[in-house]
């Protein structure tokens, strides 16, 4: 005959976490293990904190991956990688890094891992040279104004010429090249070629952001 044990295995609960929880088996009479929807078992738990929803996930560790003259920080829940200087990953390591909504390497008790790294003062921003977010090494790092820090940002989501500082101007059916300098949008000319329009982009961003320019990349 069934007993209450066998009928409860596969019974699944919505958790607090927003995640679906199946029970795969039982320890006791008491005790329960569940497998989360994203793989993740807790085990010893017990069946009243399953029907409130009430099971965490267990807690897991940072994986690290040593390469010949850096290190990758992994978070295994969501596989998010993080490029840092070997010196700092044991010290990193302690930490559960995860990407928020703009794609930073960030901690609850430390914020920003860029800022921890190389003490950033609160009233400076930290540029990634490269334009990736998640390399951290501290020769992609830098301290900069806000201003300096938008001068190397790539392209807008709503860019549809593929080059920085280029748009279509459909009242004279050419490409307008633009930059912004000290906060306001300076006029670059009108351009037949997108290209041409982008290599004057790169031009003026090489006079006026000097170190900070993001140029395109032009064939």
């Amino acid at each position: 005959m069934e007993n209450l044990r066998d009928k409860r295995i596969g019974e699944t609960q919505m958790m607090n976490n927003k995640l679906k929880a199946t029970i795969i088996g039982y320890h006791n009479c008491m005790d329960i293990d569940v497998r989360f929807e994203n793989g993740k078992i807790a085990s010893h738990k017990t069946y009243a904190r399953f029907i409130n929803g009430n099971i965490r996930l267990p807690k897991y560790r940072m994986r690290i991956e040593y390469m010949e003259d850096y290190a990758i920080l992994i978070n295994p829940n969501t596989n998010f990688q993080i490029l840092v200087d070997i010196n700092d990953a044991k010290n990193l390591i302690k930490y559960t890094w995860r990407a928020n909504n703009d794609g930073y390497a960030v901690n609850g008790k430390l914020k920003k891992m860029h800022r921890y790294i190389i003490n950033a003062p609160k009233k400076m921003e930290v540029d990634h040279i490269n334009g990736n977010k998640s390399d951290n090494r501290r020769c992609n790092l830098r301290l900069c104004t806000h201003s300096e820090n938008q001068c190397n940002s790539g392209c807008q989501s709503n860019n549809t010429s593929g080059y920085k500082g280029v748009s279509w101007d459909k009242h004279n059916n050419k490409w307008r090249a633009k930059i912004c300098i000290n906060n306001k949008q300076i006029h670059l000319g009108l351009f037949t070629d997108k290209e041409e329009a982008a290599q004057e982009y790169n031009k003026a961003s090489l006079k006026h952001h000097g170190r900070f320019a993001n140029l395109n990349k032009l064939c």
